[in-house]
């Protein structure tokens, strides 16, 4: 791997400099588990034709004849079809649902989404479908950010296309990131903004040119990391809470980064192409990324990569998605 190191004191975040860097083809020693996997066609869409478990080392699939299920908002498919939910693993369940981990309780028992009438809550077990936070009057639109330890995050748009060309405007007094707190049942707005980015690890990720920082508390924004002349966007976070983004520009370089602290970055994997990269993006994931005790997982059209504490490994040729931790 190769660092990416920005001690600051007055100098933009946009100084850094960096090397070459290559991924590593030999496996995790040592690993020896079973991953929630989408077996892909090997297309850029990552759509998928099979649900199951991936078995390591050795990357032998098996499909899961009980991932088809009807739970809301539109259940799960074991093949790919357009309509239904992304195939997840809730480990503490035991059983695949159409929500991402991000979206669902620390608990495995419930999880969220935004649908019609404003935040619902699904039970897993029994598949009953609540609304528990209606949409304010005379809003439009909104989206689920994530579920964290403190409670379910929201966002309400400032205003959304009415789909002939013209804006809604929302009330202001509604615009921006709401919390949800389950236990009590209550919700209050934590920040008046909709430039949210995405959630993990206890706060907001905005990338674009670089990658900034939100805080959900105070709503402080710090600069964590900046590539010159490329795009960046956000992946996900480790166990820690620290994020992973990858920088791409249109000559067909793409970059993984692992970021340590404000300005210090690890890179993980480069790669040359042309089409598109072999490693899965977010629009394909339709999420973040999977991270467990092993480290953080890597779907791709060539196969399945680990990044851990030795590096970043292909740990499988078997082409897909991880959907869940490797138990």
């Amino acid at each position: 791997m190769r660092k990416l190191l920005c001690l600051l004191a007055v100098a933009a975040v946009s100084g850094c400099t960096s090397g070459s860097t290559q991924a590593q083809a030999t496996p995790s020693a040592g690993l020896a588990c079973e991953i929630p996997f989408l077996a892909t066609n090997g297309s850029a869409t990552a759509d998928y034709v099979a649900v199951g478990f991936l078995k390591l080392p050795g990357g032998t699939f098996r499909t899961d004849p009980n991932a088809v299920s009807n739970l809301p908002p539109a259940g799960v498919a074991a093949t790919y079809n357009g309509d239904s939910g992304r195939p997840w693993w809730d480990a503490q369940a035991s059983r695949w649902v159409p929500a991402s981990p991000s979206s669902t309780s620390p608990d495995g028992q419930t999880y969220y989404y935004m649908g019609k009438g404003g935040l619902h809550q699904v039970t897993v077990i029994t598949g009953i479908d609540g609304v528990v936070f209606r949409q304010p009057p005379g809003v439009q639109g909104g989206d689920l950010l994530g579920v964290q330890a403190d409670g379910v995050y929201i966002v309400f748009p400032a205003a959304v296309k009415d789909g002939t060309g013209g804006i809604l405007t929302n009330p202001a007094a509604q615009v921006g990131v709401w919390r949800y707190d389950p236990g009590a049942g209550t919700t209050r707005r934590v920040l008046s903004t909709d430039n949210v980015g995405d959630m993990g690890g206890g706060a907001l990720w905005i990338a674009g040119d670089s990658l900034v920082r939100v805080d959900l508390v105070t709503g402080k924004r710090s600069d964590w990391f900046s590539a010159p002349g490329m795009s960046t966007q956000f992946l996900g976070v480790d166990k820690a809470g620290l994020p992973l983004v990858w920088t791409f520009d249109n000559r067909g370089r793409l970059e993984i980064w692992h970021i340590s602290a404000p300005n210090r970055a690890d890179s993980l994997y480069t790669v040359e192409y042309t089409g598109n990269p072999p490693i899965y993006g977010p629009e394909a994931v339709q999420g973040l990324l999977i991270a467990d005790e092993h480290g953080v997982w890597f779907g791709a059209n060539d196969g399945l990569y680990l990044y851990d504490q030795t590096g970043f490994h292909k740990v499988s040729t078997v082409a897909g998605l991880p959907a869940g931790p490797c138990q």
